[in-house]
């Protein structure tokens, strides 16, 4: 991903994240993420993950966000999903996060759900093409 792909996937992050009245977790949670490279041999899945996890954190400097992106470190990401398709036509990359809690309580009873208060998900989606 070049410099400028990972300018704008954290741009559409942070629009995403205020457009959802969020900032980033404070406490654990659960990332799934799916992805689609254009190349037929790309970087093995988990070192596309650990890129990906590095966005998702902090911004980079061009950007000039004091802040966080959808959580401050690593560690809180306790539960990680990755599914890659390679040799895609279009690359792709789409993430939704929620707090642990929540994806904790989707083994219970849905009135338990909505009444714990944090089963709100952020659907990070992101599109675009190699120049």
């Amino acid at each position: 991903m070049s410099l400028g792909e990972e300018i704008r996937l954290q741009e559409q992050i942070l629009e995403q994240m205020e457009s959802a009245r969020r900032l980033a977790y404070r406490g654990p949670l659960v990332l799934n993420m799916s992805v689609d490279t254009s190349v037929r041999n790309p970087p093995q899945a988990h070192s596309i993950a650990k890129n990906l996890l590095d966005l998702f954190s902090k911004p980079r400097p061009e950007l000039q966000v004091n802040r966080n992106l959808i959580y401050a470190d690593d560690v809180q990401v306790h539960g990680l999903a990755v599914w890659c398709r390679h040799g895609q036509p279009e690359p792709r990359i789409d993430s939704v996060s929620r707090h642990w809690r929540a994806s904790v309580l989707t083994s219970q009873s849905p009135r338990r759900q909505e009444s714990s208060g944090e089963s709100k998900r952020v659907r990070i989606r992101t599109c675009w093409k190699k120049h």
